[in-house]
């Protein structure tokens, strides 16, 4: 079984992704995905809990930090917190951007975000059900977005050195 935590944050819901994420996984068998969902109107998905999947709406930061470690892979909005907690964690992260067409935002910011994160490792952008499944179904394949730090990281540190000797 492979536990996902799909995270909205607490300050606007996201419908769109939340529904595109609950639709995929409860399409499948049950044994095969568990996921928690944290979303700000939670209690407006009551009626859609099942056996493998619960719906929460503010999580404690001990909580939260336990659901992230124990989940294979993470899914967000194309927010820099969710972004930082996956790079941290070096968990997958799956990602959709809120959209101001659909009145998920102010603007499109988001797009810029995953626009920006589109290289990097383990952080995956979909825009719809079809691009969810195709990536939950080989999520233990996935790679955790941690490893991007460490890379970057030796890069700069190559760099520098270069620097330093060249100087």
């Amino acid at each position: 079984m492979t536990k996902i935590f799909l995270t909205i944050g607490t300050q606007l819901p996201f419908d769109r992704l939340v529904d595109c994420v609950t639709s995929s996984i409860s399409s499948q068998e049950e044994s095969a995905f568990e996921l928690i969902v944290q979303t700000p109107n939670a209690s407006e998905y009551i009626s859609k809990t099942t056996s493998n999947i619960v719906f929460r709406d503010i999580i404690p930061p001990a909580e939260y930090d336990e659901i992230v470690e124990d989940s294979e892979v993470l899914i967000a909005h194309a927010g820099m917190g969710s972004i930082i907690t996956a790079l941290e964690s070096d968990k997958p992260l799956i990602i959709m951007a809120r959209l101001a067409k659909f009145n998920e935002h102010r603007n499109d910011h988001q797009l810029a975000t995953i626009n920006e994160f589109k290289d990097f490792k383990g952080i995956y952008s979909i825009e719809n059900e079809t691009d969810l499944l195709a990536l939950l179904w080989r999520a233990h394949d996935l790679d955790g977005a941690g490893s991007n730090e460490s890379v970057r990281r030796k890069e700069f540190c190559s760099r520098l050195n270069e620097m330093m000797q060249d100087w």
